[in-house]
């Protein structure tokens, strides 16, 4: 059973982190809970105040955004439209929720809650534009056919 680390210690390891991999984390109030954003060619990372376990993860995901090697791929590649940069960002997703993982001091189950959302809500996006794809490339009937 893994041993829970106080909100502190959370806040200190993602900002040792961040240091580390000469990332600026920059924690503000304004932002909700789960908001954060990363900024991979000028390696900063804007999140809201790491105050527990679920604040940490996201600033860690963000982190990884900046320094995992698959982390922000949209900025290198030659985008091809929606679809194509929405692939990417699954991709991107994806790397950045490894690297929290691997990073962390530990993981919980409201971390893995967290990431769960996170990572449901790229891969629905994908899913749904698609669908949206497919459907469009059906011929049309229509009454006089």
């Amino acid at each position: 059973m893994a041993v829970i680390i106080d909100a502190a210690r959370y806040g200190a390891h993602a900002r040792e982190v961040a240091h580390a991999f000469q990332v600026r984390l920059i924690e503000d109030a304004a932002l909700p809970p789960h908001g954060a954003v990363s900024f991979p060619v000028g390696r900063i990372v804007v999140c809201a105040p790491i105050i527990d376990d679920t604040t940490y993860a996201v600033a860690l995901h963000e982190i990884g955004h900046v320094v995992a090697p698959r982390g922000s791929l949209s900025g290198s590649c030659r985008p091809e439209g929606f679809r194509h940069e929405l692939r990417l960002t699954v991709v991107e997703e994806d790397a950045a929720w490894t690297w929290a993982h691997h990073y962390a001091l530990e993981w919980t189950p409201l971390m893995d809650h967290v990431e769960r959302w996170g990572r449901a809500s790229y891969h629905e996006a994908l899913d749904r534009l698609n669908a949206a794809v497919v459907q469009a490339r059906q011929p049309r009937v229509t009454p006089n056919d």
